[in-house]
């Protein structure tokens, strides 16, 4: 595009060039404001996904802490199951990480 403008500039007079100066100073100003849009747009992006990964490891840890407690209290054929429901639930977190972290 630049090439094609200092092109197209060594072709004109001197109030076409002023005319294209002006032109590709309103390019230049758009995609500059466009980039800030895209640039604020990641940013909130990315404090939501912190967000969103923070709150997921907090209920991470009290999930890991609460069947702990749960495991303490039980007997041993129970605390298999609960060992299949904490291998259940750890992989919906893994997988809703997963999802989250591809966001």
């Amino acid at each position: 595009e630049v090439i094609r403008m200092k092109e197209d500039e060594e072709k004109m007079g001197s109030g076409e060039k002023q005319e294209q100066d002006n032109a590709e100073n309103n390019i230049i100003s758009d995609l500059n404001a466009r980039l800030a849009q895209i640039s604020n747009e990641l940013a909130t992006k990315t404090l939501e996904h912190e967000k969103a990964m923070k709150n997921l490891e907090k209920k991470h840890r009290e999930e890991v802490i609460r069947m702990k407690e749960d495991e303490e209290k039980m007997g041993s054929g129970e605390k298999q199951e609960q060992d299949n429901a904490e291998n259940n639930i750890i992989s919906d977190l893994n997988a809703r990480l997963a999802q989250i972290s591809n966001e």
